[in-house]
């Protein structure tokens, strides 16, 4: 039980350790039983260098340039310059966010069936990475009719802003936004 312990333990630490940035991260354990009947349990950690994000791109069928969706996402490639952020940093948490963020931008740009298809980090040289996003934005939606089902016992006059802000849209590119 207690080595399983150790064992997830250990993992939980890697994987901080990760989120954190520190991709090479190395966690070894170490038990020694004492006399009286407990143990002690050292961790040796080795952090190594952060990994940064050298490269971002966009491949698939993605209809919007690589340099506007750099500036959608969180994620910053590494640059010397960008010395106080800590997005240069390789962070999972931070590449799902940025799929949300790039899935709800080509929406706003009518793209309804957008699909980030995959996300990965792919090793450069030994410690820093390229992140790539797998996009297929499929074909662009445009707003046709937009109807309002009122119950009868309302009164359409209270609703007929709403028929001037649809005949705007109508015609117009589908938007969450708009929406």
């Amino acid at each position: 039980y207690l080595k399983d312990k150790i064992k997830n333990t250990s993992t939980e630490i890697l994987n901080l350790l990760r989120s954190a940035g520190f991709y090479f991260a190395e966690v070894n354990p170490l038990m020694s039983e004492n006399e009286n009947n407990s143990v002690d349990i050292i961790y040796n950690i080795n952090t190594g260098n952060k990994a940064i994000i050298e490269k971002i791109n966009f491949v698939g069928d993605k209809k919007i340039k690589d340099k506007k969706l750099r500036n959608v996402i969180v994620s910053e490639e590494g640059k010397f310059w960008k010395i106080l952020t800590g997005n240069k940093y390789l962070d999972l948490n931070r590449i799902d966010l940025d799929k949300r963020l790039l899935v709800n931008y080509f929406k706003n740009k009518g793209y309804y069936n957008v699909k980030v298809e995959s996300s990965y980090a792919k090793i450069t040289n030994n410690e820093n990475f390229s992140l790539n996003f797998k996009i297929n934005a499929g074909d662009k939606f445009f707003f046709n009719e937009i109807n309002f089902n009122i119950p009868d016992d309302y009164s359409s006059e209270n609703f007929k802003i709403f028929d001037k802000i649809f005949n705007k849209m109508k015609g117009k590119k589908y938007s969450l936004n708009a929406i």
